[in-house]
């Protein structure tokens, strides 16, 4: 039992740690953010970060930034959207994409797209 125990410890200190200024990787090496790295970022967590530029970076459990595939509008009407992930979206009068990044987008009337992996 104490070894189970031990064993269910370890696998939960196995994640990377992260704070303001920088990470502790579950090997227990140190990566050290720069000045302007550790100002840019307005919020850290185990799961990712969001910098003061507006950026929203998702991070494994290593703590390396996640690399996702592009998502794109493959073609946009009048009424709708059809997103290259095969989502689409019918929009309403006057409702426009305002930005698209690699993880969603977001529409002139408020709504969030949020693309599939």
């Amino acid at each position: 039992m104490k070894f189970l125990v031990v064993l269910c410890l370890m696998a939960v200190g196995a994640n990377a740690k992260f704070g303001k200024h920088g990470i502790v990787m579950p090997d227990g090496v140190n990566v050290q953010f720069t000045h302007d790295q550790a100002e840019n970022i307005l919020m850290i967590g185990p799961s990712g970060a969001i910098t003061a530029d507006g950026k929203h970076v998702q991070l494994d459990r290593d703590g390396l930034p996640v690399v996702r595939a592009k998502r794109e509008v493959l073609l946009q009407g009048p009424s709708s959207v059809l997103f290259k992930d095969g989502q689409s979206r019918s929009l309403s009068g006057g409702v426009e994409i305002v930005q698209i990044t690699n993880t969603g987008a977001i529409l002139s009337n408020g709504d969030n797209v949020q693309f599939r992996v």
